[in-house]
Order: structure tokens, then C-alpha cells, then sequence
């Protein structure tokens, strides 16, 4: 492969909408791609690759783990990804790791948090006090904050407010499934 075809070559993830909005049209814009992104790779790869894409999956394409991937680091390069802390449930002190504390106030909210404007959010309050104030307090909480993606992109809105270890984790799991599908096809070491 040259260096100019190296440069140029990519696994490309097509969903099935056309930068106009047209539906279905998936095959079309793997064709236009395919040409350049994949013109080194022997034709059964290709055809692999092919049946790996999002748009076979009809209305359901961008809910596909391997476009969702695509979409992120897209964002990722373009854009600043923003996460967002979420109470993933009723946050509350595990009764088996729990000891001497007495709860005067609990108030959960949701915010969010940037990185690169400051380092912390508040997102919760609790008021506890000793309920014995000769022994030590410990404190364990069960269901506690998430993290989670809050990104307003209108192209990857079924990731807003899911876990982001949820959806990384489905996104190695596809990309799994599309490197066992292509095996064959890699050299090997």
C-alpha cells in the first residue's frame, strides 16, 4: 500500500439518511465511500465490511453501537464531548456497610459537569450526624451518581443521558464482532 492510499484508506461506518435527509439510502453512500476508503482490500473483506454497516438495519441504523461509535468520535475530533452526572437511582446508605449515622438531609440532583471549566459539581447535599457521638461514623451509599453522556448532537441523540460505561461497552463489543468478522482478512503478527 502506498502512502497516499494509507492516508486514505479507513473502515467506513454508513448509516442509511443522506445529507439531505433521505432515507435508504445506505447502499448508495457505501459505494461513494467504499471506492477510496477500501480500494486495497480484497473483495470478500469489502463485502464483509459491507454487511457490518449500521444501514442494514433499516429504521433502527442509528441506534447501531458501531454508528454510535462513529458519531462520537466524530464529535470527539470536531467538537467538545460533554458528560453529564446523573442519579442512576434512589441514592441511598448500603445498611450492611453502615454504621452510627443518623440522616438529617438527603437532596439528589442532576448537573452536569465540564472538565475544562471546573473540577467538581455539586450533586448532592446529606446531613448526617453521629448517632453515637463516642463511636466513629462510616458511610456507604448504594445506587450512586453515573456518568453519562449530554450531548444536544440532533445525529447521536439516543446516547443522551445513557451510561457512559454502557455505551462504550456496546461499542467494543460490535467493534468485536466486526475485527472476528475481518480476522481472516488481517495479517497477522
Amino acid at each position: 500500500m502506498t502512502e497516499a492510499e494509507a492516508e486514505h484508506s479507513g473502515f467506513p461506518i454508513i448509516g442509511d439518511v443522506d445529507r439531505n435527509g433521505f432515507t435508504g439510502r445506505g447502499p448508495d453512500l457505501f459505494a461513494s465511500v467504499a471506492g477510496q476508503k477500501l480500494a486495497t482490500v480484497v473483495p470478500e473483506a469489502r463485502a464483509a465490511i459491507e454487511r457490518l454497516q449500521p444501514f442494514y438495519e433499516g429504521p433502527a441504523w442509528a441506534f447501531n453501537p458501531l454508528w454510535i461509535l462513529n458519531a462520537l468520535a466524530r464529535i470527539d475530533r470536531h467538537r467538545f464531548l460533554h458528560l453529564a452526572a446523573i442519579q442512576s437511582g434512589s441514592l441511598r446508605l448500603d445498611p450492611a456497610q453502615t454504621r452510627n449515622v443518623k440522616v438529617e438531609q438527603l437532596d439528589v440532583f442532576t448537573g452536569t459537569f465540564f472538565p475544562e471549566i471546573e473540577d467538581r459539581a455539586e450533586l448532592a447535599t446529606i446531613t448526617v450526624h453521629r448517632a453515637n457521638p463516642q463511636e466513629k461514623m462510616k458511610m456507604r451509599f448504594l445506587d450512586a451518581l453515573a456518568i453519562a453522556f449530554d450531548t444536544q448532537d440532533t445525529e447521536i441523540p439516543e446516547v443522551h443521558g445513557w451510561d457512559v460505561g454502557d455505551v462504550l461497552s456496546s461499542c467494543v463489543t460490535h467493534t468485536s464482532i466486526a475485527l472476528d468478522k475481518l480476522e481472516r482478512y488481517l495479517p497477522t503478527p
